[in-house]
């Protein structure tokens, strides 16, 4: 038993560690993740039947180390208290990853808000909020509330540079005639 205790320790280590290496493992498993059984709490999506291939390794890593652990119990407790501790290692992962890629998307997106060509689309009142739409050639556009820096009045159609987004609210800033040129 304990060759397939190690056995499943080093795959669990080893095929993530490849995955990172080559890049090859990434794309050609994502069919494995599997999104079902889960529960949403806040803003975190809890996956009690997680299937990716991280958390499969995770498992994987947890089973075999436990169990190389405890070898000196029979094997009825020794496999339950492994599976469980692998059962929730898989969920913890999984519940983890998902929220990581979530906040990476919010991430993203707002990095994109400030590369874009951005123009007043409702006007920003002095020390108001208005919105704006990012739009780039080929690309979905973008709308956020907006507030003016510098508290100037921004009319529609205004085009505007992202200076920073602070809880979901762009501070633009009037672009200038340079900024073009």
């Amino acid at each position: 038993m304990e060759k397939i205790y190690i056995t499943m320790l080093a795959l669990g280590i080893l095929f993530p560690l490849i995955s990172i290496a080559f890049r090859l493992i990434d794309g050609a498993v994502e069919f494995v993740e599997i999104d079902f059984f889960h529960l949403v709490v806040g803003d975190v999506d809890i996956d009690f039947l997680p299937l990716s291939m991280n958390a499969l390794c995770m498992a994987s890593i947890l089973f075999g180390g436990i169990s190389l652990c405890l070898t000196d119990m029979s094997m009825l407790p020794r496999h339950l208290i492994a599976g469980a501790a692998a059962y929730l290692g898989a969920v913890a992962t999984q519940t983890i990853a998902d929220y990581l890629r979530a906040h990476q998307a919010e991430a993203d997106i707002i990095e994109g808000v400030m590369l874009r060509k951005c123009v007043v689309c409702n006007r920003i009142p002095k020390d108001g909020y208005g919105a704006i739409v990012a739009s780039e050639k080929g690309h979905s556009n973008i709308n956020l509330t907006a507030r003016s820096v510098d508290g100037m009045d921004l009319e529609q159609g205004t085009e505007v540079t992202v200076q920073r987004i602070e809880h979901h609210v762009a501070y633009v800033k009037k672009t200038s005639e340079e900024t073009y040129k």
